[in-house]
């Protein structure tokens, strides 16, 4: 899927971290209306965990054509945006994502690893291989993830049609982010401890 980066930018995109512990990345579909007819617009949103475990909307992008070139694409698109760091990738297109996106988002001797994903699910075996201190991060992407793709198609399938792919982008968002400010609000003072941490706590 070559991606056609959203070309009527969202104007409330926003600079993103500069590190995430996992992004996942889901597709879904929108209607967009033509100069002669309603056709369904395949998209790509994406949403990361931080250090601390916060949840943080990294955006959407139109997506078609070979997949080398739409990973790249998106890449780019994170990469201006102020992202150099990203541990693990999780999507449907796990050899490129993980090429891109080691290519353009990893500095230094950072190393991406990419996890495929099949109906919102990683297989166990993948899991069972990763560092105790990485799971947490695995699970809280997908924790976040789940409910929010859902939420999403709903959310589209409810407006109807879109006049473009940005305004189907700005739904993405404005959704997700009330989604993530009534789920995981920010701390308001003192900063939470790595999510790795929390978990050793707990578990």
């Amino acid at each position: 899927m070559n991606t056609s980066l959203i070309s009527e930018r969202d104007p409330e995109d926003q600079p993103l971290c500069r590190s995430y512990v996992s992004v996942l990345f889901n597709p879904i579909s929108a209607r967009v209306s033509g100069k002669a007819d309603t056709h369904p617009m395949p998209m790509l949103w994406a949403i990361g965990v931080l250090y601390d475990g916060q949840p943080d909307y990294l955006g959407s992008w139109v997506a078609s054509g070979p997949k080398d070139s739409q990973w790249l694409a998106i890449a780019e698109d994170l990469k201006a945006r102020g992202v150099e760091r990203i541990r693990f990738i999780i999507g449907p297109s796990p050899t490129e994502m993980q090429a891109a996106v080691t290519a353009r988002c990893c500095t230094g001797n950072w190393h991406c690893t990419a996890l495929p994903i099949s109906r919102m699910a990683i297989a166990p075996s993948v899991i069972d291989a990763l560092l105790p201190g990485h799971r947490p991060y695995i699970e809280r992407v997908l924790e976040v993830a789940t409910p929010l793709g859902a939420r999403l198609k709903r959310a589209l399938a409810r407006h109807g049609s879109f006049a473009s792919a940005a305004a189907a982008a700005a739904l993405l968002r404005q959704s997700t982010k009330r989604y993530i400010n009534a789920k995981w609000p920010e701390p308001e003072t003192v900063p939470a401890p790595p999510l790795r941490a929390q978990h050793a706590t707990t578990g």
